[in-house]
Formats: structure tokens, sequence, C-alpha cells
């Protein structure tokens, strides 16, 4: 345990004597291979110059800032001189500020964010309208059903409905998306849906003359196909999404205590038994539950977007609700020293498949929260 804080702190010293402008030719050479040892460290650098530039004028004695530092990173002060380091002691702890808490996490027999928090996708279900259920492969090209009334296969991560023109109406299937997974399906009228993690589609295989009509709990994003005389309903748990032809984004999570539905092109009517409302593209209708209102807002569609396109997007939103969309994705729990925390506001864009560091470190970066991970659970504090 010794040998790697030993480690860190040496990582720690050099970016500090970078920072003053002390650095040996060895010990440039030393940091320069830490740089290329990561993708994220020649911008954790940056970050912690930045810092620099801005809290050089800390009162705080070399002497306060060293003990600032053993006290929060749990190191033993036997293992170190600590005269080695008063030179440095104000600045290693602007990295610290700087963004480096990941890198000096205290290790207490625990491993790295980023050793446990890159989650393997779970497979999809698929169950037909007899019962059976068949796992889906995230990239395998199949064939799972075909005869002279229908055929279903996979092909390129996207399963797809065709020949379903004589199959008798009342024919169900549900497809049920785990933790850290999404899937796209083309039903039979053409209609594209892509669906979110944790959500699950009920869906007819074949649709009648007269409607479509599909049953959502989760988040989808649907493409529907034009028919102007069979309208497309998404049932949700609370009211119903009536279109013709139209892109937009449903999330209708049930731990949520609202329904979202964003429009994208086209024209979509919310219907909750109580109001009807019609969207244009850009607005956004939340429905609330308890409540007979559905709200009408402009968004900012990129939003609604981003897991469509790979990212989380969150634009000045709470921390709550950020740690709520992450817990959801990686399968973890997040617990809060100080509960007004959870009102904090960030906007954050990142790549949602990569490990779940990037995106805490982005907000531990800001100074206003920071994180601590102890197994599946991740401490919120300040």
């Amino acid at each position: 345990m010794e040998k790697e804080i030993s480690t860190r702190i040496q990582i720690a010293k050099l970016i500090a004597k970078s920072v003053g402008g002390d650095l040996t030719d060895e010990e440039k050479k030393l940091l320069d291979q830490w740089l290329e040892s990561d993708p994220s460290h020649p911008q954790l650098l940056k970050n912690i110059w930045q810092k620099s530039v801005q809290q050089m004028d800390n009162k705080l004695t070399a002497q306060q800032e060293w003990q600032k530092f053993v006290k929060n990173y749990s190191i033993p002060q036997k293992s170190f001189v600590l005269k080695h380091f008063m030179k440095y002691a104000a600045l290693l702890c602007i990295c610290l500020a700087g963004g480096m808490i990941y890198y000096f996490h205290p290790i207490k027999n625990e491993r790295s964010l980023t050793a446990i928090m890159t989650p393997t996708p779970s497979q999809v279900v698929l169950t037909l309208a007899n019962g059976e259920t068949i796992y889906l492969g995230a990239s395998q090209d199949s064939t799972i059903l075909a005869d002279s009334n229908l055929t279903i296969r996979q092909q390129q991560g996207q399963l797809i409905y065709q020949n379903a023109s004589t199959v008798t109406p009342g024919q169900y299937n549900t497809i049920t998306v785990p933790k850290y997974g999404e899937y796209s399906l083309q039903l039979t009228d053409g209609t594209q849906i892509k669906l979110n993690s944790e959500t699950t589609l009920r869906y007819p295989v074949a649709f009648s003359n007269k409607s479509r009509e599909v049953w959502l709990q989760g988040e989808g994003y649907f493409q529907v196909s034009h028919q102007t005389n069979a309208p497309f309903t998404v049932h949700l748990r609370q009211g119903s999404v009536n279109v013709l032809g139209t892109d937009f984004n449903i999330e209708a999570y049930p731990w949520n205590a609202a329904i979202t539905t964003t429009l994208i092109h086209g024209s979509i009517r919310y219907e909750n038994g109580q109001q009807s409302k019609i969207l244009t593209p850009g607005q956004q209708s939340i429905v609330r539950d308890g409540e007979p209102n559905i709200e009408i807002r402009k968004v900012d569609v990129n939003i609604a977007m981003a897991w469509i396109h790979g990212q989380f997007y969150f634009k000045q939103e709470t921390l709550e609700n950020i740690l709520s969309s992450l817990s959801q994705w990686y399968d973890i729990e997040f617990f809060y020293q100080q509960e007004e925390l959870k009102h904090l506001c960030f906007t954050v864009e990142t790549d949602r498949f990569k490990d779940i560091s990037g995106i805490l470190n982005l907000i531990s970066e800001t100074g206003r929260v920071q994180f601590r991970r102890n197994g599946k659970t991740i401490q919120v504090f300040h």
C-alpha cells in the first residue's frame, strides 16, 4: 500500500514542480511517460495548470497544506519525510483541487473507479407471442423466425419484422432492454424505434388497417412511418401519444414522477383522459403522476436526443437528476453526505459508453462536489 501511495505522491510532485518550472531533464522524462500512459492525463495536467494560476495566492502555509493533504487522502505520515515535500505542498494541493482527486483516491484495498465502473452489456430479451424467450446478441445477424406468415430477423443489431400481412391479429411480442443496453427495431409498418436502457416495449406482430398501438415503459425514440388512415399510438402509464407520422422521444421510466415527450419533427397529440394537447417541433410535454395537467414547454431537443448519439448531455440539470441517470446506466448507487448537494446544477456533455470516472471527474473539477467509491456505491460530499 505504501509503495502505491509513494508512486502517486511522486507523480503529484512532478506535476507540482512542472507548475513551478523546477523540473530536471530526468523528471521531465518521467512526467512525459506519465502523460503518454493515459489519454486523460494531458487534459488533467492542463486543468491543473489553469487552477494553479487561479489559486497561487492561497494563504495557507505549506505545513497546513500538507496536513490537509494527509488528512484527506489517508497518507501514513511516517512513510515520508515531510521536508522533502514542503516546497511543493501548496502546489501539490492545487494538483488535487485541479482534478486529480480520482488519481489520489484513498486506496484502502479498493480498486479504481475505472476498474469496476465500465459495465458489461447484458443481452436484450425478445418474448414471442407463444411465451418463448430469445436472447438477442449485440451484433450477430440471424433469422429468428421465418414461415409463410412472418419473418423476424436480426441484422446489424436491429430487429426487423417483415411479411406479416397474413398474421392473425392479437399476437404480441415484447422486447426488454437491460441496464447499460440499447436496442433498435423496425416494425411491420416500417416504423423505426430505438430503446434505451431498462426499457420494455410491447407491440403487435402485425397492425390492423385502422390503428397501430404499442405500449412503452422506459425510454424510446420513435420514427413513425406515415399512414393517414392508421394513426400510431404509444400507450404510457399515464396517457398516450398519438401521431400520423413523425419523430419524437418519450421518457416514461416508472421511478420518475413525470413522463416527458419531446417532438423532433412532425406533429403529435398527447392525451391523458382529462386534457389533450398538440405539440409542434421543439416542444416537450410533461405529465406528472397524479396531476391532470399537461405542461408544454420549449426545449433544446439535443438534450432529449443525446442518448441516441451515444452521449450524456445535461444542461443546467440538478446533480440529483444527473446521478440518477448514471445510477440507472452503470448499475451503481449514490449516497449524499449533505442533502443540499442534490440541488446543485451542472452542464455536462460526455460519451455514455466510457467508464463513469470520466463524467465524475468533470463534475468534481468544478470544486463544488467530490466523489468517493466503496464497491458498488459512491459517496457524494463537499
